[in-house]
Protein backbone atom coordinates (compact mmCIF):
# COMPACT_ATOMS: atom_id res chain seq x y z
CA UNK A 1 0.00 0.00 0.00
CA UNK A 2 1.05 3.43 -0.79
CA UNK A 3 2.06 4.88 2.69
CA UNK A 4 2.79 8.71 1.81
CA UNK A 5 1.36 11.61 0.02
CA UNK A 6 3.17 14.07 -1.68
CA UNK A 7 2.14 17.41 -3.41
CA UNK A 8 2.02 15.94 -7.21
CA UNK A 9 -0.08 12.74 -5.97
CA UNK A 10 -3.75 12.92 -7.73
CA UNK A 11 -6.28 12.97 -5.00
CA UNK A 12 -9.62 10.78 -5.89
CA UNK A 13 -12.53 10.78 -3.76
CA UNK A 14 -13.41 7.12 -4.59
CA UNK A 15 -16.84 5.91 -4.10
CA UNK A 16 -16.61 2.06 -2.92
CA UNK A 17 -19.41 -0.65 -2.16
CA UNK A 18 -21.55 -2.14 -4.87
CA UNK A 19 -23.81 -1.05 -7.63
CA UNK A 20 -27.85 0.14 -7.43
CA UNK A 21 -26.67 2.18 -3.87
CA UNK A 22 -26.81 5.32 -5.48
CA UNK A 23 -23.22 6.15 -6.30
CA UNK A 24 -24.00 8.09 -9.85
CA UNK A 25 -26.25 10.29 -7.98
CA UNK A 26 -23.11 11.51 -5.46
CA UNK A 27 -20.59 11.20 -7.77
CA UNK A 28 -22.16 13.81 -9.73
CA UNK A 29 -23.26 15.58 -6.65
CA UNK A 30 -19.68 15.87 -5.12
CA UNK A 31 -18.69 16.84 -9.66
CA UNK A 32 -20.93 19.99 -8.65
CA UNK A 33 -18.25 21.17 -6.05
CA UNK A 34 -15.62 23.62 -7.11
CA UNK A 35 -12.51 21.48 -7.46
CA UNK A 36 -13.71 18.02 -8.00
CA UNK A 37 -14.49 16.50 -11.27
CA UNK A 38 -16.94 13.86 -11.74
CA UNK A 39 -15.88 11.36 -14.17
CA UNK A 40 -17.93 8.01 -13.69
CA UNK A 41 -16.64 4.93 -13.19
CA UNK A 42 -13.00 4.75 -14.35
CA UNK A 43 -12.57 0.82 -13.81
CA UNK A 44 -14.31 0.63 -17.08
CA UNK A 45 -12.85 3.29 -19.38
CA UNK A 46 -10.76 1.16 -20.94
CA UNK A 47 -13.01 -0.81 -22.09
CA UNK A 48 -16.36 0.78 -22.54
CA UNK A 49 -14.91 3.98 -23.84
CA UNK A 50 -12.25 3.28 -26.06
CA UNK A 51 -13.13 -0.61 -27.43
CA UNK A 52 -17.16 -0.17 -27.53
CA UNK A 53 -16.95 3.33 -27.43
CA UNK A 54 -20.14 4.26 -25.20
CA UNK A 55 -21.67 7.55 -25.02
CA UNK A 56 -19.70 9.55 -22.84
CA UNK A 57 -22.28 11.86 -19.95
CA UNK A 58 -21.81 14.80 -22.27
CA UNK A 59 -23.75 12.96 -24.80
CA UNK A 60 -21.10 12.35 -27.09
CA UNK A 61 -19.30 9.37 -28.15
CA UNK A 62 -16.26 8.64 -25.95
CA UNK A 63 -13.92 8.73 -29.12
CA UNK A 64 -15.91 12.39 -30.50
CA UNK A 65 -15.57 13.41 -26.65
CA UNK A 66 -13.45 16.67 -26.69
CA UNK A 67 -12.80 16.09 -23.26
CA UNK A 68 -11.71 12.40 -23.24
CA UNK A 69 -9.51 13.42 -26.53
CA UNK A 70 -7.34 15.69 -24.28
CA UNK A 71 -7.29 13.20 -21.38
CA UNK A 72 -5.73 10.41 -23.85
CA UNK A 73 -3.19 13.04 -25.91
CA UNK A 74 -2.19 14.28 -22.52
CA UNK A 75 -1.50 10.69 -20.78
CA UNK A 76 -0.28 8.41 -23.44
CA UNK A 77 0.30 10.09 -26.22
CA UNK A 78 -3.26 9.34 -27.90
CA UNK A 79 -5.55 6.50 -26.91
CA UNK A 80 -3.93 4.51 -29.94
CA UNK A 81 -0.72 4.30 -28.05
CA UNK A 82 -2.43 1.98 -25.77
CA UNK A 83 -2.43 -1.77 -26.17
CA UNK A 84 -6.08 -2.99 -25.05
CA UNK A 85 -5.30 -6.71 -25.57
CA UNK A 86 -2.46 -5.74 -22.75
CA UNK A 87 -4.81 -3.76 -20.86
CA UNK A 88 -8.09 -6.90 -20.32
CA UNK A 89 -4.96 -9.15 -19.70
CA UNK A 90 -3.88 -6.59 -16.86
CA UNK A 91 -7.46 -6.33 -15.90
CA UNK A 92 -7.97 -10.09 -15.64
CA UNK A 93 -4.61 -10.81 -13.50
CA UNK A 94 -5.41 -8.02 -10.29
CA UNK A 95 -8.68 -6.46 -11.10
CA UNK A 96 -11.72 -8.97 -9.46
CA UNK A 97 -13.10 -9.65 -6.39
CA UNK A 98 -10.77 -12.47 -5.37
CA UNK A 99 -7.54 -10.44 -5.98
CA UNK A 100 -8.00 -8.24 -3.30
CA UNK A 101 -6.01 -10.21 -0.96
CA UNK A 102 -2.93 -10.79 -3.60
CA UNK A 103 -3.06 -6.86 -3.61
CA UNK A 104 -3.58 -6.55 -0.14
CA UNK A 105 -0.38 -8.06 0.92
CA UNK A 106 2.87 -6.96 -1.82
CA UNK A 107 5.25 -10.29 -1.69
CA UNK A 108 2.18 -13.22 -1.47
CA UNK A 109 2.29 -13.33 -5.11
CA UNK A 110 4.60 -12.05 -7.43
CA UNK A 111 3.17 -12.47 -10.53
CA UNK A 112 -0.11 -10.39 -8.77
CA UNK A 113 2.85 -7.54 -7.62
CA UNK A 114 4.29 -6.99 -11.21
CA UNK A 115 0.80 -6.63 -12.88
CA UNK A 116 -0.51 -4.00 -10.26
CA UNK A 117 2.62 -1.99 -10.74
CA UNK A 118 2.39 -1.99 -14.30
CA UNK A 119 -1.16 -1.57 -14.56
CA UNK A 120 -0.51 1.25 -11.70
CA UNK A 121 1.67 3.19 -14.23
CA UNK A 122 -0.75 3.11 -16.71
CA UNK A 123 -3.55 4.23 -14.21
CA UNK A 124 -1.32 7.07 -12.66
CA UNK A 125 -0.85 8.36 -16.34
CA UNK A 126 -4.91 8.84 -16.47
CA UNK A 127 -5.21 10.21 -13.55
CA UNK A 128 -2.88 12.80 -13.81
CA UNK A 129 -3.93 14.01 -17.34
CA UNK A 130 -7.81 13.95 -16.24
CA UNK A 131 -6.43 16.31 -13.49
CA UNK A 132 -4.88 18.06 -15.74
CA UNK A 133 -7.01 18.64 -18.69
CA UNK A 134 -10.37 19.44 -16.06
CA UNK A 135 -8.00 21.60 -13.91
CA UNK A 136 -9.35 19.84 -10.83
CA UNK A 137 -7.90 19.33 -7.67
CA UNK A 138 -9.73 16.18 -6.70
CA UNK A 139 -11.09 13.35 -9.46
CA UNK A 140 -14.66 11.59 -8.04
CA UNK A 141 -14.56 7.82 -9.26
CA UNK A 142 -17.55 5.89 -8.79
CA UNK A 143 -15.57 2.76 -9.74
CA UNK A 144 -17.21 1.00 -5.88
CA UNK A 145 -15.60 -2.59 -7.22
CA UNK A 146 -13.09 -2.95 -4.24
CA UNK A 147 -9.95 -4.39 -6.43
CA UNK A 148 -9.99 -1.69 -8.25
CA UNK A 149 -9.93 0.92 -5.09
CA UNK A 150 -6.96 -1.26 -3.63
CA UNK A 151 -4.96 -1.06 -6.75
CA UNK A 152 -5.05 2.93 -6.87
CA UNK A 153 -4.34 2.59 -2.80
CA UNK A 154 -0.89 0.70 -3.95
CA UNK A 155 -0.57 2.83 -6.59
CA UNK A 156 2.53 5.66 -5.89
CA UNK A 157 1.09 8.98 -6.99
CA UNK A 158 -2.42 7.93 -6.01
CA UNK A 159 -3.94 9.33 -2.85
CA UNK A 160 -7.73 7.97 -2.79
CA UNK A 161 -9.90 8.61 0.19
CA UNK A 162 -12.82 6.08 0.07
CA UNK A 163 -16.35 7.07 0.29
CA UNK A 164 -17.87 4.06 1.44
CA UNK A 165 -21.71 3.86 0.25
CA UNK A 166 -24.31 1.45 1.31
CA UNK A 167 -28.10 1.08 0.95
CA UNK A 168 -30.69 -1.02 2.71
CA UNK A 169 -29.90 -4.77 1.08
CA UNK A 170 -33.33 -5.20 0.24
CA UNK A 171 -33.33 -2.01 -1.56
CA UNK A 172 -30.35 -2.66 -3.60
CA UNK A 173 -31.92 -6.45 -4.58
CA UNK A 174 -34.79 -5.02 -5.65
CA UNK A 175 -33.48 -2.67 -8.21
CA UNK A 176 -30.83 -5.36 -9.09
CA UNK A 177 -33.62 -7.36 -10.14
CA UNK A 178 -35.68 -4.83 -12.32
CA UNK A 179 -34.66 -4.16 -16.01
CA UNK A 180 -32.95 -1.25 -16.87
CA UNK A 181 -32.25 -0.46 -20.35
CA UNK A 182 -28.80 1.54 -20.95
CA UNK A 183 -28.52 4.60 -22.65
CA UNK A 184 -25.29 4.96 -23.60
CA UNK A 185 -25.45 3.12 -27.30
CA UNK A 186 -27.77 4.30 -29.34
CA UNK A 187 -27.22 1.71 -31.84
CA UNK A 188 -27.28 -1.65 -29.66
CA UNK A 189 -29.88 -2.13 -27.33
CA UNK A 190 -28.50 -2.96 -23.97
CA UNK A 191 -29.85 -3.48 -20.59
CA UNK A 192 -27.54 -3.26 -17.17
CA UNK A 193 -26.91 -6.83 -15.44
CA UNK A 194 -29.66 -8.53 -13.14
CA UNK A 195 -28.82 -10.63 -10.60
CA UNK A 196 -30.91 -13.43 -8.90
CA UNK A 197 -31.92 -13.46 -5.03
CA UNK A 198 -28.81 -15.81 -4.27
CA UNK A 199 -26.62 -14.16 -6.38
CA UNK A 200 -27.47 -10.85 -5.52
CA UNK A 201 -27.28 -10.93 -1.68
CA UNK A 202 -24.05 -13.14 -1.73
CA UNK A 203 -22.72 -10.14 -4.15
CA UNK A 204 -23.72 -7.69 -1.71
CA UNK A 205 -22.43 -9.30 1.22
CA UNK A 206 -19.15 -9.96 -0.51
CA UNK A 207 -18.68 -6.57 -2.26
CA UNK A 208 -18.97 -4.85 0.80
CA UNK A 209 -17.04 -6.75 2.96
CA UNK A 210 -14.07 -6.40 1.11
CA UNK A 211 -14.49 -2.64 0.48
CA UNK A 212 -14.18 -2.76 4.82
CA UNK A 213 -10.65 -4.66 3.96
CA UNK A 214 -9.44 -1.99 1.44
CA UNK A 215 -10.46 1.00 2.91
CA UNK A 216 -9.22 0.07 6.43
CA UNK A 217 -6.04 1.77 6.05
CA UNK A 218 -6.94 4.68 4.28
CA UNK A 219 -8.87 7.47 4.99
CA UNK A 220 -12.71 6.49 4.49
CA UNK A 221 -16.18 7.36 5.58
CA UNK A 222 -19.29 5.35 5.75
CA UNK A 223 -22.24 6.92 4.10
CA UNK A 224 -25.75 5.69 3.95
CA UNK A 225 -28.21 6.13 0.95
CA UNK A 226 -30.93 6.72 2.35
CA UNK A 227 -29.22 9.59 4.51
CA UNK A 228 -27.44 11.00 1.28
CA UNK A 229 -30.88 11.93 -0.11
CA UNK A 230 -32.79 13.01 3.02
CA UNK A 231 -30.10 15.58 3.95
CA UNK A 232 -27.63 15.83 0.76
CA UNK A 233 -25.92 18.75 2.63
CA UNK A 234 -25.04 17.45 5.58
CA UNK A 235 -23.53 14.41 3.54
CA UNK A 236 -21.89 16.49 1.14
CA UNK A 237 -20.06 17.95 3.27
CA UNK A 238 -18.87 14.76 4.90
CA UNK A 239 -17.58 13.67 1.74
CA UNK A 240 -15.68 17.33 1.31
CA UNK A 241 -14.52 16.84 4.83
CA UNK A 242 -12.58 13.50 4.27
CA UNK A 243 -11.41 14.31 1.08
CA UNK A 244 -10.20 17.66 2.75
CA UNK A 245 -10.58 19.99 -0.42
CA UNK A 246 -12.82 22.64 -0.22
CA UNK A 247 -14.67 21.62 2.85
CA UNK A 248 -16.12 24.62 3.33
CA UNK A 249 -17.87 25.39 -0.11
CA UNK A 250 -21.11 27.23 -0.55
CA UNK A 251 -23.34 24.35 -1.75
CA UNK A 252 -26.48 26.34 -2.40
CA UNK A 253 -25.59 26.96 -5.82
CA UNK A 254 -26.97 23.18 -6.64
CA UNK A 255 -28.69 21.95 -3.11
CA UNK A 256 -31.93 23.10 -2.60
CA UNK A 257 -35.35 22.09 -0.32
CA UNK A 258 -36.64 19.53 -3.08
CA UNK A 259 -33.48 17.59 -4.78
CA UNK A 260 -30.34 18.86 -6.29
CA UNK A 261 -29.24 20.71 -10.16
CA UNK A 262 -26.86 19.03 -11.91
CA UNK A 263 -24.82 20.03 -14.86
CA UNK A 264 -23.48 18.11 -17.61
CA UNK A 265 -20.74 16.04 -17.10
CA UNK A 266 -17.83 13.87 -18.68
CA UNK A 267 -18.62 9.89 -17.09
CA UNK A 268 -17.99 7.00 -18.00
CA UNK A 269 -20.64 4.25 -17.34
CA UNK A 270 -23.12 4.19 -14.46
CA UNK A 271 -26.89 4.67 -14.02
CA UNK A 272 -28.26 5.75 -16.91
CA UNK A 273 -29.28 9.28 -14.80
CA UNK A 274 -25.75 10.47 -15.62
CA UNK A 275 -27.35 11.63 -19.03
CA UNK A 276 -29.71 13.63 -16.78
CA UNK A 277 -29.33 17.26 -15.87
CA UNK A 278 -30.82 19.73 -14.24
CA UNK A 279 -32.81 20.02 -11.31
CA UNK A 280 -33.52 15.81 -9.93
CA UNK A 281 -35.59 15.40 -6.97
CA UNK A 282 -34.01 13.07 -4.43
CA UNK A 283 -36.48 10.57 -2.62
CA UNK A 284 -35.30 7.23 -0.72
CA UNK A 285 -36.66 4.82 -2.86
CA UNK A 286 -38.36 2.32 -1.15
CA UNK A 287 -40.55 0.69 -3.80
CA UNK A 288 -39.13 -2.31 -2.12
CA UNK A 289 -41.28 -2.30 0.77
CA UNK A 290 -44.54 -2.89 -1.22
CA UNK A 291 -42.91 -4.59 -4.31
CA UNK A 292 -40.71 -7.65 -2.98
CA UNK A 293 -42.61 -10.83 -1.57
CA UNK A 294 -42.48 -10.98 2.05
CA UNK A 295 -40.36 -14.53 2.03
CA UNK A 296 -37.84 -12.57 -0.61
CA UNK A 297 -37.52 -9.77 2.29
CA UNK A 298 -37.08 -12.34 4.77
CA UNK A 299 -34.13 -13.88 2.90
CA UNK A 300 -32.12 -11.48 1.73
CA UNK A 301 -32.68 -10.20 5.51
CA UNK A 302 -31.12 -13.24 6.43
CA UNK A 303 -28.62 -14.05 4.19
CA UNK A 304 -26.99 -10.33 4.84
CA UNK A 305 -27.93 -9.53 8.51
CA UNK A 306 -24.87 -9.21 9.95
CA UNK A 307 -24.02 -6.03 7.48
CA UNK A 308 -27.81 -5.30 7.33
CA UNK A 309 -27.26 -4.64 11.36
CA UNK A 310 -23.71 -2.68 11.01
CA UNK A 311 -25.43 -0.55 9.00
CA UNK A 312 -28.27 0.74 10.71
CA UNK A 313 -30.96 -0.65 9.08
CA UNK A 314 -33.83 -2.48 10.87
CA UNK A 315 -34.57 -6.41 10.06
CA UNK A 316 -38.03 -5.51 10.25
CA UNK A 317 -39.32 -3.77 7.14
Amino acid sequence: MAETTTDSDVDIAFIGGWGRSGSTLLSRMLGEVDGYECVGEIRDVFLRGLVENRVCGCGERFQDCAFWGAVGQAAYGGWDQLDVERLAELRDLVDKPWHVPAVLRPGLRSATDAAVAEYGQILRALYGAMREVSGAKVIVDASKIASFGAILAATPGLSPRFIHLVRDPRGTLNSWMKQVRMEDDPDTTRYMPRYSLLTGTTRYVAYNSEMHLVERNSPHLLMRYEDLVMEPEKHIRAALELVGVNADADLSNFVGPEGVRLGVTHTVIGNPMRHQSGWIPLRADDAWRQSLPTRTRHTITTMTYPLLRSYRYAARS
